[in-house]
């Protein structure tokens, strides 16, 4: 009797965790859709389409039931499957922390203060600052983290095999990241308690089953065949299917098409500890190596399962994505601290139970308020230290923008777009709630709408990709009887001879007057930075700043559109691209130190970028610096060796400080890179007929 009341009271414990995260995750939910991902992942899981590599299909199909709710906008039910299954993940969690401190501690902990414990460090999981934003708005990582911890709860309480290995590939047709925890597990499985309870004949049966939760990746093929309204590359085929399968166009093994040096893992290792370090407190940090501590000395095969699987998912995560420490790759890194942090949180739920113990050397008079402490405030701390940070309740932001941009195009118009903070929200609008069916939408990749520089596109090097994009965009321009607008650094403003000019949060091909489409405009929170509060809102937010000073600039108001960018790179403050944007046409705008100042604090925020040391060359030599421009274009070319554009910069400089024999040579250099290079051939031809 008395075990069925303690498992009673367990049960009420961990459901209680679970509602109490819900409600809150419920308050601070985004209503609509979101920055990052997110719209890109709701258009797919609502047309039942394919998301970009690795594709992602249990989402989608999760993401298609829950779509089906009669509930507000896409954006809203989708949004709820982080909140349910953050939910679901910290009701998991409270299950794991239980299961240690029966099998850990037996009858030296009694059930009421076991459930206490449990339901304390799972409130702590709930209210740390990544986990619970990642519950608030549509993305895969709330589910990753769900798969991750379920897999570890059967492990712990010794459930069947089969069942655990099926878990775990379904988890990984949900995000492919939870391999990070197979060293961990296989550790377990071969080496801990299970070795001598697995014959090799349910080592088999496993497989089978592992192969079975992998087996939603067939979705791919089938839905891919159907041509869904989003069909990121098209894996219709098998080697199309291996290609979105591996991320391919990603380089499988990383997260971007190019990767930073080995030596930025240290400073990324660093980063990790101290963003740790950050979420849980110094206090829950400390805790954490505690638990590891206690795991050691009590039960070594826990403690090499969560020890493994929080280096795995943590650091050895960080050394192969290896993307460089800026702004921007830390923006994407850090909702793949989740995981890791999960995971440390496990050894931090240990160590609440040796703080318990050590309760037992106080005088029994302080020993309740000790207990309090321990098992309220720290959770209370966190709920109250984050809720600011990450509450969406009020966020509009991606909505707003995507609706404000299609007000902003006529009738039958096209739209050019790059840049995935822009084009998702726009994905979710066109695809997901079907507005504006009127106009064509098109991408610089071709992957999100259709695919408009042909199937192979994904396939070529970035010199044919470019030549190829630039022949289509000038046929489209030439041909075009509406009107044609892009969005700001879309390779259409490359097409030679081109005209354009702001308008609103676009620029339209061709001239014409200015036009006021400001006042239809729905913009909520641009200025609030307690809404525009991460690195992707803030870059949204600067947008309208930046469009507002070409208006003034256009209108004659020239002052104004000057305070209009330096607000925009207040925004910002920390988004390098906008800081390059600003900078040219502050420039444009005739305020070349000004421009200057922006193009270097764009540096400061990422050094290794050798657009913005090219970007500034060109205002150098505008200015006629030309020596101070060839210095910035030796160290765009050192970033980038391949950079024809730069090379054909360097000529003109080294002509005009009367290098001709040198202009040459790097005329020969752009050339040889892209033989096609029209302003290399030209310029080439320009300076042998002027020299003796």
């Amino acid at each position: 009797m008395d075990n069925r009341i303690a498992e009673t009271a367990e049960m009420n414990a961990g459901f209680l965790a679970g509602l109490a995260s819900l409600s809150v995750y419920l308050a601070t939910l985004c209503p609509t859709v979101s920055t990052g991902d997110s719209g890109e992942l709701i258009s797919a899981a609502v047309v039942g389409g394919i998301a970009h590599p690795p594709g992602y299909p249990l989402y989608v199909i999760l993401g298609k039931l829950f779509s089906f709710l009669p509930l507000s906008s896409p954006a809203f039910r989708l949004n709820l499957i982080s909140a349910f299954f953050s939910c679901a993940a910290v009701t998991v969690f409270f299950k794991i922390i239980a299961v240690l401190g029966r099998n850990c501690y037996g009858e030296k902990i009694t059930c009421s203060a076991s459930a206490g414990i449990a339901f304390s460090a799972s409130m702590f999981l709930a209210f740390s600052g990544l986990f619970w934003t990642q519950g608030c708005s549509a993305e895969v990582f709330s589910l990753n983290t769900f798969f991750a911890l379920l897999v570890v709860y059967l492990l712990l309480a010794g459930k069947d095999l089969c069942l655990t290995a099926f878990i775990f590939g379904l988890g990984l047709a949900n995000h492919q990241t939870l391999i990070f925890t197979g060293p961990a597990i296989l550790y377990f499985i071969f080496a801990g308690p299970m070795r001598k309870k697995t014959p090799a004949k349910s080592l088999c049966n496993a497989g089978v089953f592992f192969a079975l939760g992998l087996a939603v990746y067939l979705f791919l093929i089938i839905r891919a065949s159907q041509h869904p309204a989003l069909n990121w590359g098209n894996p219709d085929t098998l080697e199309k299917f291996c290609a979105v399968l591996t991320r391919k166009n990603y380089g499988t093994f990383q997260l971007a098409e190019t990767a930073g040096s080995l030596l930025t893992i240290f400073s990324q290792w660093r980063i990790y500890l101290v963003s740790l370090a950050s979420q849980f407190t110094i206090f829950g940090f400390i805790t954490g190596l505690l638990g590891f501590r206690t795991m050691w000395q009590i039960n070594r095969n826990v403690f090499w399962l969560i020890l493994l699987g929080s280096i795995f998912a943590g650091p050895g995560f960080l050394l192969m994505a290896r993307l460089p420490v800026d702004p921007y790759s830390l923006a994407k890194l850090e909702r793949f601290y989740v995981l890791p942090d999960c995971l440390f949180c496990i050894a931090a739920g240990f160590g609440f139970y040796r703080i318990w113990l050590w309760k037992d050397f106080l005088p029994k008079v302080i020993r309740p308020a000790s207990a309090f402490v321990l098992l309220v405030i720290p959770p209370l701390f966190l709920g109250f230290k984050n809720y600011g940070d990450c509450d969406r309740s009020k966020n509009y932001l991606a909505l707003d923008y995507a609706l404000n941009v299609l007000k902003t195009i006529k009738p039958g118009g096209t739209l050019f777009t790059t840049g995935d903070n822009e084009a998702f929200p726009l994905a979710y609008a066109v695809i997901a709630e079907k507005r504006r069916q009127d106009i064509k939408v098109h991408n610089d990749t071709g992957n999100i709408f259709d695919g408009l520089y042909g199937e192979d596109f994904n396939r070529l090097s970035a010199v044919v990709q470019e030549r190829r994009r630039q022949q289509v965009l000038s046929g489209i321009v030439s041909r075009s009887k509406t009107g044609i607008f892009f969005t700001n650094g879309s390779s259409i403003a490359r097409v030679q001879d081109l005209k354009s000019h702001p308008c609103g949060l676009l620029n339209r091909v061709g001239t014409g007057p200015v036009e006021n489409v400001w006042t239809g405009y729905r913009c909520r929170g641009i200025d609030d930075d307690t809404i525009a509060k991460d690195y992707w809102m803030r870059e949204l937010a600067s947008k309208y700043h930046y469009g507002l000073a070409g208006y003034y600039f256009l209108s004659g108001q020239k002052s104004r559109a000057r305070e209009e960018l330096l607000a925009a790179g207040r925004i910002a403050y920390d988004v390098e691209v906008v800081q390059n944007n600003i900078a040219d046409r502050l420039i444009a705008y005739g305020f070349m130190e000004d421009g200057i100042e922006f193009f270097k604090r764009g540096l400061a925020l990422n050094p290794s970028n050798p657009y913005i040391y090219f970007n500034l060359a060109l205002a150098l030599s505008g200015g006629k610096k030309y020596d101070e421009a060839i210095v910035a274009l030796k160290e765009a070319l050192k970033l980038k060796p391949d950079f024809a554009d730069a090379y054909n910069s360097l000529a003109i400089c080294y002509y005009y400080t009367g290098r001709p024999n040198e202009a040459v040579l790097a005329l020969k250099q752009a050339l040889a890179i892209d033989p096609q290079h029209p302003q290399a051939r030209q310029n080439l031809e320009t300076i042998r007929g002027k020299m003796p």
